[in-house]
C-alpha cells in the first residue's frame, strides 16, 4: 500500500510537470444539456458566475462546439462573466481557449483575464454565419502564487447575444530537466516493484 501511495503522488507530480490541463470542465460538458437546446445555471462544475444573471450552456443549439458537444455563450440573459480559481505553482503556463462569434450577430466582445489582470479582448463578427467559426487563442503566462484565477467577461451590448467560449486549457510549461527527473523517478519505482521478493528458507 505504501508503494501505491508513492506511485500515486509521483504520477500526480508527473502530470503537472509534463503539462496536463489543470482547468476543470474546460469544455463545459457538465452539466449535460439536451442536444439542440440551451440552459441557464447559477454555477457549473469548475466555474463560478462572476457577473450577470446566469451561465448559459448550449448543445448544438446555434452551432457546433469546438470540443465535445457543449459550449458557453458569454451573454446569457444579459452580459455575464465566469471565473475559475486554479491550483498553480510559480512558473510559466500556456493559457488557451477557443472563441467563436455568435452566428448571425455582429458584436461579440469578450474580455480575458489572468490572475485579475486584463490579458486580451477578443471580438469577431458573426454576421452572415450559419454555424460557429472557431479561433484558438493562446497566451504565455506566469503564475505567481498557489492560486491563479482565469476569468471571461462579456462586454458588448447587454442583450443576451454574445461570444461563444469552449475548450479552455491551462497547461504547465515543464522545464526539460524536471520532466526527465520525474520520469526517471517513476520508472525506478515501477522497476523496484517488479523485482521478485526473496523468501527466507
Amino acid at each position: 500500500m505504501r508503494f501505491v501511495r508513492i506511485v500515486t503522488v509521483l504520477a500526480i507530480a508527473a502530470a503537472h510537470v509534463l503539462g496536463a490541463n489543470i482547468v476543470t470542465n474546460g469544455s463545459f460538458e457538465t452539466p449535460t444539456v439536451a442536444s439542440g437546446n440551451f440552459a441557464f445555471f447559477p454555477s457549473i462544475s469548475g466555474w463560478t458566475l462572476a457577473s450577470g444573471p446566469s451561465i448559459e450552456i448550449q448543445n448544438n443549439y446555434l452551432g457546433a462546439a469546438f470540443a465535445g458537444q457543449q459550449l458557453v455563450e458569454l451573454d446569457s440573459q444579459s452580459n455575464s462573466g465566469i471565473f475559475q480559481d486554479l491550483s498553480t505553482i510559480v512558473g510559466p503556463y500556456t493559457f488557451s481557449f477557443a472563441y467563436s462569434p455568435r452566428p448571425g450577430w455582429a458584436e461579440n466582445p469578450v474580455q480575458v483575464f489572468w490572475n485579475g489582470a486584463l490579458l486580451d479582448t477578443v471580438n469577431a463578427s458573426g454576421a452572415g454565419l450559419t454555424n460557429t467559426s472557431w479561433v484558438v487563442r493562446s497566451y504565455n503566462v506566469t503564475a505567481s502564487a498557489a492560486t491563479t484565477r482565469i476569468q471571461f467577461n462579456a462586454i458588448g451590448t447587454s442583450d443576451s447575444f454574445g461570444g461563444f467560449l469552449d475548450n479552455v486549457s491551462v497547461d504547465n510549461v515543464p522545464e526539460p530537466a524536471s520532466a526527465v527527473l520525474c520520469g526517471i523517478g517513476v520508472a525506478a519505482l515501477l522497476a523496484c516493484q517488479r523485482k521478485p521478493v526473496r523468501q527466507n528458507s
